[in-house]
């Protein structure tokens, strides 16, 4: 999913319009900022409310941190990100903000994501746009088998 967003035309264009700086990272603040939008609007992509989605997530969240092939980083994440209900609250700016510092501050070198809202804010309308086209083709992807059936 990641590389066939990376490879969108929209995702391409999007990627232009931001400062030099953080196009290194517009795999991960596009990503961010598409959840937002998709938080926002998630009614014209569903028809189960966002709570009964987020519902769902979360108590997943909680099961695959319980497993022990987990991660012990990825299961802290988990249990943190349903505890505070994190996706439910993509749609609030200072949520969004909050996970950009807090995605700066996971990365090893400087980097300018702690600041990425600033820049994204003004391309709300264009990923508004963009969205309805971008998650109709990562559905196409998600649907296709990762790998061929034997004999096929």
């Amino acid at each position: 999913i990641d590389s066939a967003t990376d490879r969108h035309a929209a995702f391409v264009t999007l990627r232009g319009l931001l400062p030099l700086a953080l196009r290194r990272y517009a795999g991960i603040a596009l990503d961010v900022a598409f959840d937002h939008v998709l938080t926002l609007e998630w009614s014209r992509y569903s028809a189960c409310s966002l709570r009964e989605h987020v519902d769902a997530v979360n108590a997943a969240l909680r099961a695959a941190s319980r497993e022990p092939f987990v991660p012990e980083d990825f299961a802290y994440f988990a249990v943190r990100a349903a505890d505070e209900d994190l996706l439910a609250r993509y749609g609030d700016v200072a949520t969004l903000e909050r996970a950009f510092r807090s995605l700066s501050r996971r990365l090893r070198r400087s980097n300018p994501l702690a600041g990425a809202w600033t820049e994204l804010a003004p391309l709300m309308p264009e990923l508004r746009a963009a969205l309805p086209e971008l998650f109709d083709d990562l559905r196409k992807v998600r649907a296709r088998p990762l790998v061929a059936a034997a004999g096929t």
